[in-house]
């Protein structure tokens, strides 16, 4: 075997060991606002979460304006509920990458940037939550793409179910439940 060949394969092996090492660094939260997890807030766990790891949410109420600003998973056990208190939203998607799954936003604010989910960002994953009771929107997209909208039930919101606002590339919204004082669908370029 040549130098060039031999010095490929060294290459080769040391991208394959340290994609593997960073996969295996991602860590596992938990959040129970009754106490017995890591955390008692959503948002002191992703303070102290990384790219990649993983916060597992369990059933309760929690009375935050969630930002999540990194790369996580956040999964929702029995629909832990996320109440804004009328003020602002109640969880915003901050960074690109980011799967929300099974969780109640409500209670938003009634202005811009009050939705249930506000999404401004792109390539996250949105599914089997529930966006109702907010006083402007359920679930807001500005500025984002690539997302992936599916099986949300969104209901009961003052202004739009979904809105898209310079958000036309690429977000794919299908099986989403949208009723009551929703309008549905609002794009808005």
């Amino acid at each position: 075997m040549d130098k060039r060949c031999g010095s490929i394969l060294i290459v080769s092996v040391t991208i394959f060991v340290l994609c593997f090492v960073g996969t295996a660094l991602a860590t596992n939260w938990s959040v129970d606002d009754s106490g017995g997890a890591d955390f008692t807030g959503i948002q002191e766990a992703i303070n102290n979460a990384s790219d990649g790891d993983t916060i597992i949410v369990h059933s309760g109420v929690y009375y935050e304006n969630v930002v999540v600003d990194r790369s996580v998973t956040l999964k929702g056990i029995g629909h832990p509920v996320v109440d804004a208190g009328g003020r602002e939203s109640a969880i915003t998607l901050s960074a690109d990458g980011i799967t929300l799954v099974g969780f109640t936003a409500t209670n938003a604010g009634s202005s811009w940037g009050g939705a249930g989910i506000m999404v401004i960002s792109s390539d996250n994953i949105i599914t089997g939550n529930n966006a109702s009771n907010n006083n402007h929107d359920g679930i807001g997209l500005y500025s984002s793409n690539n997302n992936t909208i599916t099986g949300n039930n969104v209901s009961t919101n003052n202004e739009e179910g979904i809105r898209l606002s310079s958000s036309s590339n690429n977000n794919t919204i299908t099986g989403n439940n949208v009723c009551n004082k929703c309008v549905g669908l609002y794009l808005l370029y």
